[in-house]
C-alpha cells in the first residue's frame, strides 16, 4: 500500500466540513462523517486506481481521480503517484466543482503533507 498524503487545502476542506456538521447539524453526524472519510481514505490507500476519472477528462488534469463518500455528499479528489497517493481536495457535491478545481489546478502539487490518516 502506498502512503496517502493530503494537501493543505484538503485538510482545510475536512476541518470545514466537520465544523459545519458539528455546529449546524449534530456532533454525532460530524463523527460519522469522520469515520466514513477515514474508511474512504483506507479504500483509496488499498486500491488507488479504482476512482472515477470523470473530472480528469473534464478538466484535462492527468491522473485526477475521485472517490465518492457513500452517506455524505462529498467527493475526494486525488492523484496516484509512483510513491504515494495525493489527496488534493475534499469537496461538497453542491459546489461548482469544475470552477473550484480549475482555480486550484495551478497549485495541484504544492502544499502536500505526509499523513497516514485524515
Amino acid at each position: 500500500m502506498k502512503p496517502v498524503v493530503h494537501s493543505a487545502q484538503a485538510i482545510i476542506d475536512v476541518r470545514d466540513a466537520v465544523a459545519y456538521y458539528h455546529r449546524e447539524v449534530d456532533r454525532h453526524l460530524a463523527d460519522d462523517f469522520i469515520n466514513e472519510l477515514e474508511s474512504a481514505i483506507q479504500q483509496i490507500r488499498s486500491w488507488p486506481g479504482s476512482g472515477s476519472h470523470r473530472f480528469s477528462e473534464l478538466l484535462d488534469i492527468s491522473g485526477l481521480q475521485t472517490y465518492s463518500l457513500k452517506k455524505f455528499p462529498y467527493l475526494i479528489f486525488y492523484i496516484e503517484h509512483p510513491g504515494h497517493t495525493a489527496v488534493w481536495r475534499i469537496l461538497h457535491m453542491s459546489q461548482d466543482i469544475p470552477l473550484t478545481l480549475h482555480e486550484d489546478s495551478l497549485s495541484l502539487d504544492s502544499n502536500i503533507t505526509s499523513d497516514d490518516s485524515t
